[in-house]
């Protein structure tokens, strides 16, 4: 874990040099000469206290921006998808960041930084509002907003087929003018498909675009490749991947020299031709972070003969059935944090696991190593360096677990090892949408000491950490026991509760009592932002402004009582 930087030492240094000016602008104004005819038993506004009256008006833009950017939550805490409804905590957030930019002027400049830094698309027609927001070419005064944009993430957004042509255009105009971009991500709608073009004449034609990875220099594509040779920093792309997508997906990273980390979705699985195999090699120089799905051998070969990365540290491994070895022989000489992640399969076989008694030659430097739940036999690994082990699974009740509910085996050569913790999963269905990948290193072992706790907002659910584990926080500030059926209150991000009574009825569907329930029509309606007829015909971009400023007006999914 990298080192966070003192703020604190440097705010207190930049307000005592504030307060030092102040005091002598008011020494000043006291010792120079009266003018005739004041009163001087009046005293000017100006010398009235000036270290407090300049406290405000004074700070300097950097400290503003600092205050300002805490008010925004980390990424992980919130979901913004439009099925959280109108009042979830991620837009009770983004109003703050609105509200601070109306407050006044002192407050406008680094307000407005922090209000454009991550911006997320959730509904089409943010695209040609956004574009019209940052105009086709910068301002010749003032500040270039383009170049504020830090963080673009595109979630859930379908586009349909009318309003495609302005919709491409317009977020190629994004890309070019988000000169400084950081950070890009996209995750598709899961309920509609993939295409590149409209894909019919029908009236409800709805699609998740695969422009971003279209190898046009002049398209949306090259435009994202252009922001990868220059800025970005995090590339996130859920797309399903075939073989025509990874060809287009190398052809990308080839121009990616300082991109550092990388998610990427789902692999299709086939045999690759020769022509993928065939590439040149893929070098990224910087990359230290990777997640990747490696549920498909032929996937983790072409990984392992085409790719290059010299800096990686941190390995997620999702849809893992088994040990990866041969991933691990290639690219995990330099890892310090590997994580396994197993799916839905809740306990393997211990021989499943026999490979880690060889982890250690593998990956020497390793110190952080995150694996399935097994068979309750003793685990052997081996690990020179390896001094914090997580383990995903149903947790035992706290007395069980510290009695060794998963043990090691004496054989095992572990001589920095300093905890063991249980990754609780959920003992009801769709446990896997509420769990994050991220969940140990955001709850990082050396975060909570002793019988401290320290509580976490994810998206749905809350959760807890303790020195032992990682636990969903079914009850209010319990974490002695989970309810094993799963029963019992629970609480999401948004504040809604759910009694046992409901969560005892049996509904007969696998549904997810949190969460609302729409067909894809009503949805579509949602994510359009419109309730009307709907043309086959490209509409123009006036149209889709329109048709998105009247959608502003009304909530669609939820009502007050």
């Amino acid at each position: 874990m990298s080192a966070q930087p003192n703020y604190t030492s440097d705010v207190d240094a930049i307000i005592a040099h504030e307060m030092a000016k102040a005091r002598q602008r008011r020494a000043k104004l006291s010792a120079a000469p009266k003018e005739p005819g004041i009163n001087e038993n009046v005293i000017p506004p100006t010398t009235l206290d000036a270290p407090r009256s300049f406290q405000v008006a004074r700070l300097p833009h950097e400290l503003l921006l600092h205050i300002f950017r805490e008010t925004v939550p980390p990424i992980y805490q919130h979901d913004p998808s439009v099925t959280q409804g109108p009042r979830n905590p991620w837009l009770t957030a983004l109003r703050t960041r609105k509200a601070l930019v109306l407050t006044c002027k002192t407050f406008f400049g680094p307000a407005t930084e922090v209000l454009y830094e991550d911006i997320v698309i959730r509904r089409m027609g943010q695209i040609p509002a956004l574009s019209r927001t940052l105009g086709p070419s910068p301002l010749s005064s003032g500040r270039d907003v383009g170049t504020l944009v830090r963080r673009l993430r595109l979630d859930g957004c379908v586009v349909w087929a009318p309003c495609a042509d302005v919709v491409r255009e317009d977020l190629r105009l994004i890309l070019q003018r988000c000169t400084q971009l950081r950070w890009f991500s996209f995750h598709p709608h899961p309920q509609f498909p993939f295409a590149n073009e409209p894909l019919g004449d029908g009236s409800r034609d709805g699609f998740n675009p695969t422009w971003l990875l279209q190898p046009d220099p002049d398209s949306v594509g090259g435009l994202l490749r252009e922001r990868l040779d220059t800025s970005l920093r995090v590339l996130d792309l859920a797309l399903e991947l075939d073989e025509r997508l990874l060809m287009r997906l190398q052809w990308f990273l080839a121009a990616a020299p300082t991109l550092s980390v990388l998610k990427l979705g789902k692999v299709v699985p086939q045999q690759y031709s020769d022509e993928l195999m065939s590439h040149p090699m893929l070098c990224l120089p910087s990359l230290r972070d990777l997640t990747i799905h490696v549920d498909h051998i032929p996937f983790q070969q072409y990984l392992c003969e085409r790719w290059e990365m010299p800096q990686l540290r941190l390995l997620t491994a999702t849809g893992c059935e088994e040990f990866p070895e041969t991933l691990l022989r290639t690219h995990g000489s330099r890892l310090t944090y590997f994580h396994m992640h197993h799916g839905v399969t809740f306990a393997w076989e211990l021989p499943r696991l026999a490979s880690l008694a060889d982890i250690g030659a593998l990956c020497p430097l390793l110190e952080h190593l995150v694996i399935p739940t097994w068979i309750r036999d003793p685990l052997t690994i081996n690990a020179p360096s390896l001094r914090f082990v997580d383990v995903w699974g149903h947790h035992p009740p706290p007395e069980i677990w510290k009695q060794g509910w998963y043990q090691l085996d004496k054989s095992s050569a572990l001589p920095k090892l300093r905890l063991v913790r249980i990754l609780t999963t959920m003992p009801r269905q769709q446990w896997e949408s509420l769990v994050s990948l991220d969940w140990p290193l955001i709850c990082h072992p050396t975060a909570v000491r002793g019988d401290a706790q320290r509580v976490y907002v994810f998206p749905g659910v809350r959760a807890v950490q303790t020195s032992w584990g990682v636990l969903h926080d079914y009850q209010d500030h319990d974490v002695s026991w989970s309810y094993p059926d799963g029963h019992g209150e629970r609480r999401d991000n948004s504040g809604w509760y759910e009694g046992g009574d409901e969560a005892d009825t049996d509904t007969g569907d696998e549904t997810d009592l949190d969460q609302p329930s729409f067909t894809i029509e009503e949805e579509l309606d949602m994510l359009l932002g419109d309730g009307g007829d709907h043309p086959s015909e490209q509409l123009s971009r006036d149209a889709v402004l329109d048709m998105f400023h009247d959608s502003q007006g009304r909530e669609f999914l939820f009502d007050d009582d």
